[in-house]
């Protein structure tokens, strides 16, 4: 890994495993997609001070929960429900900094996870995709 140490992958991994959990009603979960790698790229696609940034909001997701739930644990060792808990607060706190930490890293997660073929595949996106270019070369035939 050039761009995270040990620490940032496994606060990626913890929080991944939070917002996008096996076993549910969708068929993927955050270990059947790459998501580390695609942060790695991502990080070396942007400036500087977008990274210094990327690495605060980890650095905050990963010690927030010695405050946000009073736990002698980082976030990366901690239980998958105290994670939860976490995560909920984040997302409910009353100050806007905090709820965008939140939100920041999640989207760049979220990104990852919905970057797969597999994943849109999953969700409908490319067959949606494939009626639209065909309707789209009707409606040109149409015309002509």
């Amino acid at each position: 890994m050039r761009h995270l140490s040990n620490r940032e992958v496994r606060t990626i991994q913890a929080i991944a495993e939070i917002l996008i959990p096996e076993g549910g009603s969708f068929p993927l979960g955050y270990k059947e997609v790459e998501i580390v790698p695609f942060v790695e790229n991502f990080l070396g696609g942007v400036p500087l001070r977008v990274r210094i940034f990327v690495y605060i909001n980890l650095w905050i997701m990963e010690y927030f929960s010695w405050i946000a739930v009073k736990s002698p644990w980082i976030f990366s060792g901690m239980s998958l429900k105290k994670r939860d808990e976490v995560i909920r607060k984040l997302r409910k706190n009353r100050w806007f900094a905090i709820r965008g930490i939140y939100m920041f890293t999640s989207i760049i997660l979220l990104m990852a996870f919905y970057r797969d073929a597999r994943v849109m595949n999953a969700i409908g996106y490319y067959g949606h995709i494939e009626n639209v270019n065909k309707k789209t070369k009707n409606i040109s035939n149409d015309v002509q």
